[in-house]
């Protein structure tokens, strides 16, 4: 075999390499968020340290690359073993994550400030995702160098193997997001990667020892310490590509902006696009909902833009005389097409259906084909353009140095600039200037990034034709998207005068967008990133009412989810304490707009609400229930919700609930009868006692289980609500009324329920309706289908 066979073996070869690794790390990334969001809660502050501190530990493997290529290393085998430290420091990771439960609590309960809950998920988070991220991090500078060795056009190789690598990204997005997790479960999905990677290192090994008469082309870290980057001579440069050795050999580039200059404009560039990354996962929701598919495809599209614009861009590297002057007018072009983006988004939204859009776009299965239509709309241009800039940075950036170190360090400092994105759009940015106004300072900001490029390019001096060109593009961009109103709004306003009602207010807060209307029948009725969750109807007051009167002595409630503050005030009205988590503060500031009496139970010290998930404050309180509610987020498949429906969270709920306690979960609709069985059957392993109340005029079920008997006769309702002075703020809400409503007993639930697996934290099925969705089971609109349970088996 000649060497130039053995050449392309090892490039295609390594382009294989960094597929798989793309693979693996999101398939890993999604599994271990997921994992993390079940200790920490799916708090916006939450998700976004867990997020920080993976992409930190990108930063820090392209920062120690740099310091790993100085030396005298065989790549391939470096990378073989980095490969195999990703596996095991992964499954460490992974069985840590199995009793971070406990240990959370336990540490949880030893702060009071909620700063020191802040630092204490930011020390966890680091100690289980640091050392594999890391080293993932490592991998990508490690094979681009080697990749450069052997190639006989080393000008497009960070372009090829970027792009590569994202492609590789894109398929684990939807691996894991569409098809792993939903059909086999977390650990089933988690533990493939594991093996995929292991197979990988394996590959590199066979790799390394397979190509023997090379390894002076994998020694190629035998550089001066000083001179690896900036020019300096190499040693045992033979074999190597005429291009490498005058790249080596010559001096930097005259006139080239100070180092730390470039850094910073990349830097900024990074912060840039994971702030449209953040809003874009806002308001899609509008048009793709809330199921962990709509993120799994704005994730997919912005990897596949990204992978897209870095392979387009491979074979132009070469004939670009300045890079810098490339980055500058890419990143003045994504702010460009980031302010059209906002017109697309506008029509696309107003051409929606009004009512099905405010419960779910996710009702058949061609409707996934709509999401990726939406989002490629939208997304892909910008990601496109995001993805080009990548390797034309890392050429702009010591051009005459070697591209391992070069992609090592640029991609360290765009990945920080990434972290700090993140971190400044959710919380500083949509905090100060909400959603739009915070799209608005980001397509400043890259016509100022692209500005100060030029400027750094010509010395401080622009020449008066780019000046003049660049300034008009600049305020035209700025006057486009300062004119157009919001489009959230616009879309919110078009969908709730579709269903013929009217606007009641709306509001931003870090964690969701917060809307009233008055409906056509004139109750009041919240929506949450533009999905119907709650209003002061019948439903609320009703489930509270019940509850209370199916416990023999109710004295502390707990409710998840505050909605318009029916299970809140209800509670308090029947004399009974009350702990109710909420995600957001916005929602309860707008709890007078619901009921005039609002303010009085805010002040009662018998109701508290804390601002966190539900599932974290049952796992880190002390204190105990006579009974709990869990009020989730409609619809059932909403991202996260199955938390609250899962067989860990049903043990963990019961295990927070006084002798005797009642554990009610609200299945709201439309739903499959498939996820309500699920559910049920979850409920039937932990507790003796069942049952199921449903009403003409709610949109759910409510599915109760205790350790003590629920078969409580009209007599003994009619019984309490004498001696406990309630009268009925419901109508039509008495004692016979109540009872009639019971539509399953215990026996029911229990022989339907067995014939449907269990929802577990591990196998989360009812978050992940795809296959329900293609086998065409129909969707339940109300609650007639559970008559079937009713009948006598066989």
């Amino acid at each position: 075999m000649s060497t130039d066979i053995d050449n392309r073996t090892l490039l295609r070869r390594i382009c294989t390499f960094l597929f798989t690794t793309g693979l693996c790390s999101l398939v890993y990334q999604v599994v271990w968020m997921r994992m993390l969001i079940r200790v920490f809660g799916c708090t916006t502050y939450a998700v976004s340290t867990a997020v920080s501190v993976f992409m930190a530990g990108l930063a820090i493997g392209g920062w120690l690359a740099v310091r790993v290529l100085r030396r005298r290393v065989p790549l391939i085998r470096t990378y073989a073993l980095l490969e195999l430290g990703v596996v095991c420091s992964g499954l460490v990771s992974t069985l840590l994550l199995q009793v971070f439960p406990g240990v959370y609590a336990e540490l949880y309960t030893s702060f009071s400030l909620q700063v020191a809950h802040a630092f204490l998920r930011l020390v966890l988070c680091s100690v289980v995702l640091l050392p594999p991220t890391i080293l993932m991090g490592m991998t990508l500078p490690m094979l681009v160098q080697f990749h450069e060795t052997v190639s006989d056009r080393p000008s497009g190789t960070v372009a090829l193997l970027y792009g590569i690598n994202t492609l590789g990204a894109v398929l684990g997005v939807v691996l894991a997001g569409f098809l792993g997790i939903g059909y086999f479960g977390e650990s089933s999905t988690i533990g493939a990667a594991f093996g995929l990677n292991a197979m990988l290192a394996v590959a590199a090994f066979i790799t390394s020892r397979s190509f023997g008469g090379q390894q002076q082309l994998e020694a190629i870290g035998a550089t001066s310490e000083a001179g690896h980057c900036a020019g300096g001579p190499v040693s045992r440069m033979d074999g190597l590509p005429g291009e490498v050795r005058a790249q080596s050999v010559a001096g930097p580039e005259e006139g080239r902006p100070p180092d730390w200059v470039l850094l910073g404009l990349f830097g900024a560039s990074g912060a840039c696009a994971l702030g449209y990354e953040i809003l874009w996962n806002r308001s899609l929701i509008l048009l793709l909902g809330t199921s962990v598919y709509a993120f799994s495809c704005i994730l997919a599209v912005y990897l596949i833009g990204v992978a897209l614009g870095s392979l387009s861009i491979r074979r132009r590297l070469k004939q670009i005389d300045s890079p810098l002057a490339w980055f500058a007018w890419l990143e003045i072009a994504v702010g460009v097409v980031s302010a059209a983006s906002r017109y697309y988004f506008a029509w696309l939204g107003l051409s929606r259906p009004a009512l099905e859009t405010l419960y779910s776009p996710l009702l058949h299965p061609g409707d996934l084909a709509n999401f990726f239509l939406f989002a490629f709309v939208i997304v892909f241009p910008v990601t496109f353009l995001l993805g080009m800039m990548f390797p034309v940075m890392v050429e702009a950036f010591e051009p005459s140095g070697r591209r391992g170190p070069r992609v090592g360090r640029v991609y360290a400092w765009n990945t920080w600039g990434c972290v700090l994105g993140s971190w400044l759009t959710g919380f500083v940015g949509v905090s100060l200037l909400g959603t739009d106004g915070c799209f608005k300072a980001l397509v400043v900001g890259n016509l100022v990034v692209g500005l100060l490029a030029l400027l750094a390019l010509h010395g401080g001096r622009l020449p008066a034709v780019k000046f003049v060109v660049c300034g008009a593009v600049s305020l035209a961009c700025v006057a486009v998207v300062s004119w157009i109103p919001s489009p959230f709004r616009t879309i919110v306003d078009h969908r709730i005068q579709g269903i013929g009602a009217k606007l009641l207010y709306h509001d931003e807060g870090i964690d969701s967008n917060i809307t009233g209307m008055v409906s056509p029948d004139q109750s009041r009725v919240l929506l949450v990133n533009g999905i119907i969750i709650s209003g002061n109807g019948l439903l609320g007051r009703a489930l509270t009412d019940i509850s209370l009167l199916l416990h023999p002595d109710p004295k502390r409630m707990f409710a998840i989810g505050f909605g318009v503050g029916n299970t809140f005030r209800t509670a308090l009205l029947r004399g009974a304490e009350i702990d109710i988590a909420e995600l957001s503060p916005v929602v309860v500031r707008h709890f007078p707009d619901y009921y005039a009496d609002a303010a009085v139970h805010l002040a009662d010290p018998r109701g508290r609400v804390s601002f966190q998930d539900g599932r974290t404050h049952l796992l880190t309180t002390d204190r105990d229930y006579d009974i709990i509610v869990v009020d989730g987020s409609p619809p059932i498949f909403a991202s996260g919700t199955v938390n609250l429906y899962s067989r860990e969270f049903i043990q963990l709920a019961k295990r927070r609930m006084r002798p005797g306690g009642i554990l009610l979960i609200w299945v709201p609709l439309t739903c499959h009868a498939s996820s309500f069985w699920m559910i049920a059957r979850n409920m039937s392993e932990a507790f003796s006692s069942l049952t199921a109340y449903a009403y003409p005029w709610g949109a759910g079920v409510f599915l109760y289980g205790s350790d003590s008997s629920l078969e409580v006769d009209e007599a003994v309702l009619s019984e309490r609500m004498r001696a406990r002075g309630r009268t009925p703020e419901v109508i039509g809400l008495d004692a016979a009324a109540i009872h009639s409503g019971r539509i399953l007993e215990d026996g029911q639930i229990r022989r339907r329920a067995s014939s449907f697996p269990p929802v577990t934290d591990d196998e989360p099925w009812t978050e992940f309706p795809l296959s329900v969705l293609l086998r065409g089971e129909p969707l339940q609109y109300d609650w007639k289908f559970l008559y079937e349970a009713k009948q006598p088996a066989g």
